[in-house]
């Protein structure tokens, strides 16, 4: 019975015997009968594209995009059901949005920027100043703490952090206490994975039908995140979700991404989702790329026209090419 979910895919909260939630592999199931997507990381930036499957003749161009920009240097490639997809997208701009007017900084893209995590380095170094030097401290220990962690907290990765101190025997103390506090640094991609993983714990809530890419320029250079409906993310130098992923994943392998720039790999997404999209099984599409690199000055953008007509003949050029042979 526990096979085909009878009885256990009425919750999302019930494991079968065989440990299996039911309803997150319907929602990934959800995702695998969307269109492809496809994202890689080049020597300069990062690009995504999106076989975005025209549902009806009578749909304007450039409508119900899958593509989303998140913030200035951070966008979005979503496969799976749409409106679920806008959720995340608003969550992910609104979070943003927050960091942004509370800290006056960028926020950055990782999902899970921790100490423990290989992917993140911190670096903390505590300068001595003479009092109110450069922030008004108070003698009191605890306040001291208290305002060092606040001014901690609001700084990016890999920083170097400058303390006034009023009483230099605390030293020790609160360094302990820097590195025990802030391991944490608020980041798109956390927040999108925490509100899709808190999804899946609650019986009043259904998991999202989505899957999304997560590609961004921070001070670590280009970022590429895929997340799952569960919540699950990781990093990668190219990734896909979607109807064709598979055969997209063998295309990407075959790829040298880290000797690539942008405007190449413009070209090689479009081929790969050209070369998995089945016509005779398959609605016609509409192809939609984007990038962040240094040719867009770092900022999720539209792939220029000019560039994305060049990659749509370059694609069916070689599409031809290999139906000749």
């Amino acid at each position: 019975m526990s096979s085909i979910g009878t009885g256990y895919d009425l919750s999302v909260t019930t494991f079968s015997p065989d440990g299996r939630v039911f309803q997150i592999e319907y929602a990934a199931k959800a995702v695998d009968n969307s269109g492809t997507v496809v994202g890689i990381k080049c020597k300069d930036g990062i690009v995504m594209g999106v076989e975005k499957l025209i549902a009806s003749k009578m749909m304007l161009p450039g409508s119900n995009r899958r593509i989303h920009s998140v913030h200035r240097h951070t966008g979005m490639a979503v496969a799976g059901l749409a409106a679920d997809g806008r959720q995340i997208v608003a969550r992910g701009k609104s979070e943003a949005t927050n960091y942004d007017n509370k800290f006056r900084a960028t926020i950055c893209t990782p999902v899970c920027p921790n100490v423990d995590c290989d992917c993140h380095e911190y670096s903390f170094e505590i300068i001595w100043y003479h009092r109110n030097a450069c922030f008004a401290c108070s003698s009191n220990a605890g306040y001291l703490n208290f305002q060092v962690i606040q001014v901690l907290r609001m700084l990016p990765l890999c920083s170097h952090v400058a303390v006034p101190m009023a009483n230099p025997s605390l030293s020790k103390s609160l360094l302990n206490v820097l590195l025990a506090t802030c391991t944490y640094v608020p980041s798109i991609g956390g927040f999108v994975g925490k509100g899709k993983c808190s999804h899946v714990h609650f019986l009043r809530c259904r998991p999202f039908g989505c899957g999304v890419i997560l590609g961004g320029y921070d001070r670590d250079g280009p970022q590429l995140y895929m997340i799952e409906p569960s919540g699950i993310s990781y990093r990668y130098f190219g990734a896909a979700i979607g109807k064709g992923k598979q055969a997209a994943k063998t295309e990407i392998e075959k790829l040298k991404l880290s000797e690539m720039t942008c405007r190449e790999g413009v070209l090689e997404v479009a081929k790969i989702i050209y070369k998995v999209h089945d016509e005779a099984k398959d609605k016609a599409f509409e192809l939609e790329l984007s990038w962040v690199c240094d040719e867009s000055n770092r900022l999720h953008q539209k792939v220029p026209v000019e560039l994305l007509e060049e990659a749509k003949s370059a694609a069916r050029t070689a599409l031809e090419e290999m139906d000749a042979d």
